[in-house]
């Protein structure tokens, strides 16, 4: 096609006004012809809010959290979680300081109004309202073209262009319930603050972005949302426009746009910019001046001769092959990219603000990176039989099917959002596998032998538990600590030079034939004595130099194990171990029951409770019994026994006796009991003195007093109609009277003020 008529093509299709749209779809409905609604006939937008219109161009949102579909207008930031409860929705976790959410709508916002927004789970709490933010990650805290209000423990601020401007308002308070209603013009941002009921206003240096993105969230901490409520003018025109079929657009919004195409033969390149400016290069570089949203679009001839697109990359976390190096290109979204589906081989976009990409029947793709994409939520992949290297790390992932993909050999999936992975069969070629830091991560990895080829496993704080088991004989790194784990066998690697498991309670431990480590990490494994010193042995006598061995928080070697200690450090050794001398703290206390018991029914019954103090190797490993708060009354004896007193229900803790803190607690329902408020009048509290007034014979019977939780306060025989006990120094609150003979039993309550 000649430059001029695809000038006049691209112009035509991209600057239509909204109404020559509505008219020709008038018109085509009118002849019979079926066609889509025009935006106007369907006004929600595709937003799962509640949506009025205000006007013709001007929409009100609203969120009150009643459902999980509302979730889906918006993006969480560097995997925060966001936890819809009753009227509410957490914005918690992450991997940034910034905990917040992007609303996926682009609209010249007016007004952002948040109803019971409260800062939780932090010393200094933030609420944020901002809006003017174009393809925002929310790593940063104050990047250009934001503006915006903070609410802060210490002080309010203004945010515009990096530029922080204190408000005179009061500061929040922790856990109170803050609004903001803001309102943007052209020259001005004003605040009515809920903290004070002012209204605040912000003279800005320039006009705000016509696109703009919305973000609440906060700063620090996690925090909770209320009803929220965007108001704000929609550009139809935009919404309305669609590429030409024939053509991909690359929609960016950073202030430059460039890309390195990679292509076979000579084909022709014909690339139409927003500005309505023009490029023949495999290699173009437009400038904007600045932040705004943009279409690029693309068209080449025949498309079978474009075999890459890169639109980022720089060759981190290993790189691939000899593909070009680009800086970010704030890439928004990709469109009509399956018209190079048949020949497309690479794609990058690392670094990018795009949140879903379509890559379904792309049969010769064999390298796709979106390193950084920390908006990316949905990426589709189906059968990519070519398909070498997949880099998504440091993404938003809420799911991953790699099940199409046999001949992956580079899968890095580190920081993501997705629980569980499809592997499918996929493996046999993977040398590289990185799933780490996905704490949500639960579902259990395929067994590894299903890859034979895999030469790095890097899956740390992925909370996987149960068997490690790895017998790969070309398997060289293995950093899978911070898990949970019970055993670990790597018997049969015979290339494995590095070893982190640090974090795991390991029962069993099997180095054999693992010749070749040098790097050695098993700190906090709760290693009993017998597994330390059989690492420092193994180690010792495989006989390598210069390694790093880290055995610290196990239980100490003995003797023989230190002097395989020694004989490694004289071999240019570093290695930590738990010196035998030192004192080792309980970290966990489990309490069980005698047969599993959790209830007493008998009168005065008892229940015998044992407590388990781990690591076993601990120092000291005693601990002290105590009844906590309950509707029902036991005592505890000093070996664990619990004898009922009153009905109801307690927890039984055992806490250890070395100062370490850790305590371990146990449920007890009591039923049974005599309930004896109708045989023994209320107890009168008068001054320091409790008194009993009975209205039976209980001479020669025994009054016991104890506090709520079991401890005895004091004891006496009865000796005439009235007991009394000297409550002086006894704290306020519940105190139980117990009256018995040896065979009988009355109970009642009274409360010291």
């Amino acid at each position: 096609m000649p430059a001029g008529a695809l000038k006049t093509d691209v112009k035509y299709l991209m600057r239509k006004s909204i109404a020559s749209i509505i008219i020709a779809l008038c018109s085509l409905l009118a002849s019979g012809q079926g066609v889509h609604k025009s935006l106007l006939d369907n006004p929600d937008l595709g937003l799962h809010g509640n949506v009025t219109w205000v006007s013709s161009t001007t929409i009100r949102v609203e969120y009150d959290w009643s459902d999980d579909s509302q979730l889906a207008d918006w993006i969480p930031t560097h995997q925060s979680q966001l936890v819809r409860g009753n009227g509410s929705l957490t914005i918690k976790g992450g991997t940034a300081a910034v905990r917040s959410m992007i609303w996926k709508q682009l609209i010249k916002c007016t007004r952002i109004y948040a109803e019971d927004a409260v800062a939780v789970n932090s010393s200094r709490a933030h609420l944020n309202f901002t809006t003017n933010v174009i393809g925002w990650s929310g790593y940063d805290f104050n990047p250009d073209g934001m503006i915006g209000l903070i609410y802060v423990s210490d002080r309010n601020y203004w945010l515009e262009n990096k530029s922080n401007a204190p408000l005179p308002s009061p500061t929040i308070t922790l856990g109170q319930k803050y609004t903001c209603d803001i309102n943007i013009s052209n020259t001005s941002i004003t605040a009515l603050s809920s903290s004070d009921n002012t209204t605040y206003t912000h003279n800005l240096a320039t006009p705000p972005s016509l696109d703009r993105q919305v973000a609440i969230g906060g700063w620090g901490g996690d925090t909770k949302w209320g009803k929220v409520i965007i108001e704000g003018v929609v550009d139809l025109d935009a919404l309305a426009w669609q590429p030409p079929s024939g053509m991909i657009n690359i929609q960016s919004c950073g202030p430059s746009f460039s890309a390195v195409l990679e292509v076979t033969g000579n084909p022709t390149i014909e690339w139409t910019f927003d500005d309505e400016t023009y490029s023949s290069s495999a290699t173009p570089a437009k400038n904007y001046g600045t932040i705004g949203l943009r279409n690029n679009l693309l068209r080449v001839t025949p498309w079978s001769a474009l075999t890459g697109i890169n639109l980022g990359y720089d060759a981190a976390d290993g790189g691939y092959g000899g593909f070009g190096v680009l800086d970010n290109q704030f890439i928004m979204k990709v469109q009509n990219i399956d018209l190079a589906k048949s020949s497309l081989r690479y794609f990058c976009a690392s670094y990018s603000p795009i949140y879903e990409l379509d890559l379904r029947g792309f049969s010769e793709i064999r390298f796709v990176e979106l390193l950084f994409c920390h908006n990316l939520t949905s990426l589709k992949l189906d059968q990519h039989p070519l398909l070498e290297r997949l880099c998504v790390e440091e993404n938003n992932l809420v799911s991953l099917d790699i099940s199409g993909c046999p001949g992956l050999k580079d899968f890095r999936g580190a920081a993501n959002s997705f629980p569980f992975v499809n592997w499918g069969s996929t493996g046999s070629q993977m040398w590289h596998l990185c799933v780490r830091s996905n704490p949500q991560f639960v579902s259990q990895l395929p067994d590894l032998s299903q890859f034979p080829s895999l030469i790095e496993l890097l899956t740390w704080d992925d909370n996987q538990s149960g068997a490690f088991t790895c017998h790969n004989i070309v398997v060289d790194r293995i950093d899978s600590y911070d898990n949970h784990y019970t055993s670990a066998d790597v018997s049969g690697c015979t290339n494995l030079t590095q070893l982190s498991l640090s974090g795991s309670k390991l029962s069993m431990l099997n180095l054999n034939l693992s010749d070749k480590l040098v790097i050695v990490s098993l700190k906090d494994c709760w290693l009993r004595t017998s597994l330390t010193d059989y690492v420092l042995a193994r180690l010792d006598e495989a006989g390598k130099t210069d390694g790093l061995l880290e055995l610290d928080g196990n239980a100490p070697p003995t003797p023989a194990g230190l002097t395989h200690r020694n004989s490694l450090v004289s071999k240019g050794w570093t290695v930590t171990i738990t010196e035998p001398d030192q004192n080792i703290p309980v970290e966990n206390i489990e309490v069980l029951s005698e047969n599993g018991e959790n209830t007493i029914t008998t009168v005065k019954g008892t229940l015998k409770m044992t407590a388990v103090a781990l690591p076993d190797y601990a120092t000291d490993t005693s601990v002290k019994w105590s009844v906590r708060n309950g509707s029902g009354v036991a005592t505890v004896a000093a070996d664990g026994t619990v004898t009922a007193i009153y009905n109801g229900t307690l927890t039984i803790r055992a806490t250890a006796n070395d100062g370490s803190g850790a305590y371990g607690e146990f449920a007890v329902t009591i039923s049974g009991q005599p309930d004896s408020e109708n045989d023994v009048i209320m107890p009168i509290v008068t001054g320091n003195e409790l008194r009993i007034m009975l209205n039976s014979n209980y001479v020669g019977w025994k009054a016991e007093l104890f506090s709520i939780q079991g401890t005895m306060i004091s004891a006496k025989l009865i000796d005439s109609d009235v007991v009394t006990f000297d409550i002086s120094s006894t704290p306020p609150g519940i105190v139980v009277v117990v009256l018995s003979d040896g065979n009988s039993l009355r109970v009642t309550k009274a409360f010291i003020p």
